[in-house]
């Protein structure tokens, strides 16, 4: 089913990709490190298409490279380290000032060392540090994911190997700046290695919500049913160019699509007709993911998919 809803996704934009995303994967076949990374007190190879990087002792070690973004933005990586009680991942981020960025203590960073077991926000050397729970990476690989806005409140979640998850939200930062330089790296301050890969930063895309009613239909005697679609597209950075929605029928069968008409909201509702049938011995019943999908100027893509079933008997309702 996921593989039918990406497709649905990709027929609606016609194949278009995100803009105005940076991405970073270490599987490139020169095995070279550099571009545009810069390693500082440590060593550092390509392996299994992961970054590693090593600490010396009593020093920072790691990576960093500096990209130039506007706020708000989201970004994600995949983090591990060798050493449970060593090692993390930082995101700095400097003010901009004419003759360029100011470095620390103009600086607010976001981070969650190996050893800890909270991601933090110290801006001005600690004038600011908050704690919220996340537990020691141990030797798992962890998948970050965050949204940033211009006044540095952010939400930062971290999704570990087990499936367990930590998130942290961040109010606004006095002070907090607009237009600023964005920086990621991992370091280790003693051994090591640790492990970066799959690095992607960029806009959020815009904000889609949906749902359906009824998202049950019943009985199943082969009728079609007027189910009302609706919801709220907002534009995040950019303005919305396209909304779309369709249908993706569990049995295969072909469904509704097309356009959404916004109102100056970004409000949409529309009846969809969905045929109230299911196949006899089907006990699971059969289930319609409706799929809504805008596109902002900018090329970024937000979705929103909601369910209606067909239930093998009223129990399921």
């Amino acid at each position: 089913m996921r593989f039918k809803l990406m497709g649905v996704v990709l027929g609606v934009l016609g194949g278009c990709c995100h803009a105005q995303i940076f991405s970073e994967t270490f599987s490139r076949p020169d095995g070279n490190v550099g571009n545009g990374w810069t390693m500082y007190g440590a060593g550092g190879s390509l392996q299994g298409g992961r970054l590693q990087t090593f600490g010396k002792p009593m020093m920072g070690g790691g990576v960093s490279r500096v990209l130039s973004f506007r706020f708000p933005l989201t970004f994600s990586f995949d983090f591990s380290t060798s050493t449970p009680q060593d090692g993390g991942w930082m995101i700095a981020i400097n003010a901009v000032t004419a003759s360029g960025p100011l470095q620390f203590p103009a600086q607010t960073v976001f981070a969650h060392w190996a050893g800890d077991k909270e991601i933090v926000r110290s801006a001005g050397h600690g004038i600011e540090i908050g704690g919220y729970g996340a537990k020691s990476y141990g030797s798992q690989p962890a998948h970050i994911t965050g949204r940033i806005q211009a006044d540095l409140s952010a939400v930062i979640t971290i999704t570990y190997a087990d499936n367990s998850q930590a998130t942290a939200n961040f109010g606004p930062s006095n002070g907090g700046p607009v237009g600023s330089l964005f920086a990621i790296g991992n370091t280790n301050a003693t051994f090591g290695p640790d492990f970066l890969d799959n690095l992607q930063v960029g806009p959020p895309p815009p904000g889609v919500t949906c749902g359906a009613s009824p998202d049950s239909l019943w009985p199943p005697n082969g009728k079609l049913v007027p189910v009302t679609l609706s919801g709220v597209i907002a534009p995040s950075v950019a303005r919305i160019v396209s909304a779309s929605y369709a249908v993706v029928d569990e049995y295969g069968e072909d469904q509704p699509s097309g356009g959404l008409i916004l109102s100056s909201t970004g409000r949409y509702s529309l009846q969809v007709p969905l045929i109230s049938s299911r196949n006899g011995g089907d006990k699971s019943g059969r289930s319609y993911t409706l799929m809504v999908v805008a596109k902002d100027e900018n090329g970024n893509v937000g979705t929103c998919s909601t369910v209606v079933t067909v239930p093998y008997d009223q129990s399921d309702n």
